[in-house]
């Protein structure tokens, strides 16, 4: 999924430092489509700072989550997370924004909302 550019230029190590995804998993994700970074797809890879949010937004949804209300949420699969990918650029929106923060929600049972 591209991601517009609002500010910095970061390559694999460091977008994988900042957003805490594994620099392996960063690369794979930008091979599958499924976070392509939008500065600079090309050999040298560059992601923007709202790059870095959507990448720590997978990773998360990927996640068992523990909710303070006591909810054990489980992880999302990653057929859920391309499928509300594929959504959210069907209705030409972003995953995560600078302005609202990351465009889905998800439910005690692992399940993802746009």
């Amino acid at each position: 999924m591209k991601f517009a550019a609002t500010r910095g230029a970061y390559t694999a190590e460091r977008a994988s430092a900042l957003s805490g995804v594994p620099r392996s998993t960063v690369h794979y994700w930008a091979r599958e489509n499924v976070l392509v970074p939008s500065i600079s797809p090309a050999k040298v890879k560059l992601w923007s700072y709202t790059d870095l949010m959507g990448l720590w937004t997978i990773y998360w949804l990927r996640k068992r989550k523990l909710g303070t209300d006591g909810w054990d949420v489980p992880a999302t699969t990653m057929t859920a997370v391309r499928r509300a990918l594929r959504m959210l650029r069907d209705l030409d929106l972003e995953l995560w924004t600078e302005e609202g923060g990351p465009s889905v929600r998800v439910s005690p049972a692992g399940e993802i909302f746009i």
